[in-house]
């Protein structure tokens, strides 16, 4: 009995600690049943006990059956988990590219909707300012009946450099186009400006001055948005992709 109890603390406590970690409460849901399992089974090998089934909210109220074997196992299950987030991050760190242009040669274009299958994903606000390099107010509004191509990024952000030669063939592949290119920063005006002349990267770059919108916003960068002439959202990617394939030309030309 006194090992059930530990291994039902380390196996509750552990779930609890990873479900809190990926924000899923569904494992939350799945410790509450595992208490329940572990406290029907206690029930069933305990005959003095089993005459309480029926008071069920009496035995969590008193902790009858969180014993000190039962805190043990809570205690195990804590460091356990620390030792999986570790050895977890370890991992992590060492696959991750440690420069852009080791990442740059694993990209892939996103993938496209079929054109006739688009749907709308929002609308922007096009009173939304932000500013040029030179500090002019720009608003989204100025930029109407233009096909729009969005991306958020920074100069530390490694998935971010890894796309920006792609990105750079994507725009210069539209120069004479409809189309606007908005590469939009939140990182201070010195910063982004000696990136640009050390990389020597011309598309138009802004920087973020108000908070962004709420079809803008999320969970990581680089995140790249494309909206069709009435400003509408129709494709968002996150993360970092090649943009100089033929796919990505032949959808935005089909916007125009």
């Amino acid at each position: 009995m006194d090992s059930v109890d530990i291994y039902a603390g380390i196996i509750v406590t552990m779930l609890d600690i990873i479900g809190f970690a990926i924000g899923d409460v569904r494992i939350a849901v799945i410790t509450d049943n595992i208490l329940l399992l572990h406290i029907m089974f206690q029930l069933m090998m305990n005959k003095e006990r089993g005459k309480e089934v029926f008071s069920a909210f009496f035995i969590f109220a008193t902790m009858r059956f969180f014993n000190r074997h039962f805190f043990i196992g809570m205690i195990s299950g804590i460091i356990l988990s620390i030792a999986v987030f570790l050895i977890w991050g370890h991992f992590f760190f060492l696959a991750m590219p440690e420069n852009p242009e080791q990442m740059e040669s694993s990209l892939f274009p996103p993938q496209f909707p079929d054109s006739s299958k688009l749907s709308i994903q929002g609308k922007a606000d096009d009173t939304w300012s932000f500013k040029t390099l030179d500090g002019k107010e720009t608003r989204l509004s100025e930029f109407r009946n233009k096909v729009l191509f969005i991306n958020f990024w920074a100069t530390w952000c490694i998935p971010c450099l890894a796309e920006m030669k792609s990105l750079q063939n994507l725009y210069d592949s539209f120069k004479i186009e409809n189309v606007q290119f908005l590469m939009v920063s939140n990182e201070d005006e010195k910063t982004v400006r000696e990136f640009l002349e050390k990389k020597q990267f011309t598309f138009p770059v802004y920087l973020a001055k108000d908070a962004l919108p709420q079809i803008f916003k999320s969970e990581g960068i680089p995140a790249t948005f494309i909206l069709n002439r009435d400003g509408a959202v129709i494709f968002k990617h996150i993360g970092a992709a090649k943009w100089d394939e033929k796919s990505c030309v032949d959808f935005i030309h089909k916007l125009l």
